[in-house]
Parts: structure tokens; sequence; C-alpha cells
């Protein structure tokens, strides 16, 4: 029984990072993080936010084809002073497809 309990907080992060929303990622690595240092996982964990924002740039790309910067920034909760760095990012890894409109600061996204 104690293997399903010591397993859940790993089960919670998988469905949280799958979800690609920062802030819950954020609070369930807070509220499990003894768990995580005690399994010497914890700044292993720590870079999976990377991956949750790509889940969440990919699940935005999907559902929008013109979405301004700032929106992505409130919908990832994440800074806006450097999503259009990250958003740049995913669009050079591949991501997501499309281009910014710098001047209008918009996420044009290009379906495939």
């Amino acid at each position: 029984m104690t293997i399903f309990t010591n397993a859940y907080p790993y089960y919670q992060l998988i469905q949280v990072v799958l979800e690609g929303e920062l802030e819950n990622f954020s609070k369930l690595v807070e509220k499990h993080k003894q768990v995580y240092l005690r399994d010497g996982l914890y700044s292993m964990i720590l870079r999976l936010n990377q991956i949750v924002i790509r889940i969440g740039l990919r699940k935005i790309s999907i559902a929008y084809s013109n979405i301004s910067l700032n929106d992505i920034a409130l919908k990832l909760n994440f800074p806006p002073n450097d999503i259009e760095f990250v958003v740049a990012k995913a669009l050079r890894d591949g991501i997501i497809h499309g281009e910014i409109d710098h001047e209008n600061k918009i996420l044009k996204v290009q379906r495939e």
C-alpha cells in the first residue's frame, strides 16, 4: 500500500504537466516539495516547467489563430515581459508554427 502512497505525488505531477497550466504545476511542486527533495528529484522536477510551458503553448496554438502575447502570458501565468522570448523559442524549436507580429505583439498561428 505504501508504494501507491509514495507514487501518488508523481502521478499528480504527470497529470499537471500534461495539463499545461504553469500555476497548477507550481502549486503542486510546492505542495510535494519535501517528497521530491527526499527522493533527490526536486531540481529535475523544477526543469519540467519548460515542458509545461511548451504544452500550454501548443494548446493555445490549437485554439487560436491569432492571439496577443499579453493574452498568452495571462493564460500561462507567465511574466508578460518574458513571453515574447518564450514564444519565439517555441517557434524556433518547432513546438508551434507561425510568426510573431512584433509591432502589434501578436502570435499569428499557422495551421499545418
